[in-house]
């Protein structure tokens, strides 16, 4: 099942539906990943990390928490919309929450 389109604002940003939960800040385009590889980190309350294993670099018959040669990369930073909004992602705050 594929994902589907939203639009991105300036500075990759994703407010998604009426009904979604959270709030999407791309840091990479999903095309340069793997799509077996993608996972989500819970951060903290409210703050998810999107990561995955870029293409080429994912192996499918390696051991079992070892398939992603090189490591995983960030692609997506998720926060949770509050009353129904996004909360305003700054750059230079993004990767002091996350890191």
């Amino acid at each position: 099942m594929m994902a589907k389109k939203t639009k991105m604002y300036k500075g990759g940003i994703d407010v998604g539906g009426k009904k979604a939960k959270y709030c999407r800040m791309r840091l990479a385009e999903p095309s340069k990943f793997d799509p077996r590889s993608f996972r989500v980190k819970k951060i903290k309350e409210g703050v998810r990390l999107i990561v995955g294993c870029p293409k080429g670099k994912y192996c499918e018959s390696c051991k079992r928490f070892a398939k992603c040669k090189v490591g995983l990369r960030a692609q997506s930073l998720l926060k949770a919309k509050k009353a129904g909004f996004c909360p305003v992602f700054r750059a230079e705050r993004v990767y002091k929450d996350v890191y």
